[in-house]
């Protein structure tokens, strides 16, 4: 039935659907790589005391948290951690809410 649907479909409505789904796939595989950086814990071993309780109780959920967190909260979580690359990942974050935004209004259409 899928099928025959797709065939009766414009070119135009499939072709939509393939790169629908080709940015479905895309933001996954993003999300897979900057999740774990986002939400992973900080190094146990120099904390001592109550700090290290900290740490270990953060990280209990780190794992949830990260799977159910969106790519725009990753790129946050990232950019409030600061370091060197804070300034791409706010270049990269940028990006990645214009796309988001291209994404909204091609749907609003």
């Amino acid at each position: 039935e899928w099928y025959s649907m797709l065939t009766q479909d414009n070119p135009e409505h499939v072709a939509l659907a393939i790169v629908e789904t080709e940015c479905d796939n895309w933001e996954s595989k993003l999300h897979g790589l900057i999740a774990p950086i986002a939400f992973q814990s900080s190094d146990l071993r120099r904390s001592q005391g109550l700090h290290r309780l900290e740490f270990e109780i953060e990280s209990i959920g780190s794992t949830e948290r990260a799977q159910r967190s969106s790519c725009t909260e990753c790129f946050q979580k990232l950019m409030q951690d600061g370091g060197p690359t804070a300034a791409v990942i706010g270049e990269l974050a940028q990006s990645y809410l214009s796309i988001e935004r291209l994404r909204a209004s091609n749907d609003a259409l």
